[in-house]
C-alpha cells in the first residue's frame, strides 16, 4: 500500500518511478535547507529532465528537491548506480548521482570542497521494503 501511495505521489509530481532508485544511508545528510536522517530513501528524476531531482523517505519522514546541474555520460567501468556524497565539519550534501537514468552521471551545481570526505553509497532498484 505504501508503495502504490509513493507511486502516485511521484507520478502527480512529474516525476517517473522507471527513473528511480532506493538507497540507505547510515548517517544524517541535508539537500537544500532540508534535514534528513539517516534512514531509506527514494530518488528519482524529473519527467522532463534531469535537472531536478526528489530525495523522498521511505516511510514519515522530509523529502526535498535536488537541483542537478553537469550531465556527463557513463563509462562502462561505471555502470553501477550510486550516490557520492560529500561531507565537512557542517555535514553531508548528495555531490554527484551516477547511472540512475542508465548511462549519465550528474553532477551537483554546488561545488564540493576540496576538504570534504567523500562517501559512496550504492543505489538498488526503486522497490521499498514493503513491496
Amino acid at each position: 500500500m505504501k508503495t502504490i501511495f509513493l507511486s502516485a505521489m511521484m507520478a502527480m509530481a512529474g516525476f517517473a518511478m522507471d527513473s528511480s532508485a532506493r538507497f540507505n544511508v547510515n548517517f544524517p545528510f541535508k539537500v537544500g535547507n532540508t534535514k534528513f536522517p539517516a534512514g531509506q530513501y527514494m530518488i528519482s528524476i524529473g519527467i522532463q529532465g534531469p535537472q531536478v531531482m526528489r530525495i523522498v523517505s521511505n516511510g514519515p519522514g522530509p523529502s526535498a528537491f535536488l537541483p542537478m546541474g553537469v550531465v556527463n555520460t557513463v563509462m562502462q567501468s561505471e555502470a553501477k548506480g550510486e550516490l557520492v556524497f560529500a561531507c565537512v565539519d557542517s555535514g553531508c550534501t548528495i555531490d554527484r548521482v551516477v547511472n540512475l537514468r542508465n548511462g549519465f552521471a550528474f553532477s551537483s551545481l554546488k561545488k564540493s570542497s576540496s576538504a570534504a570526505t567523500l562517501i559512496t553509497v550504492k543505489m538498488g532498484n526503486g522497490k521499498t521494503l514493503a513491496d
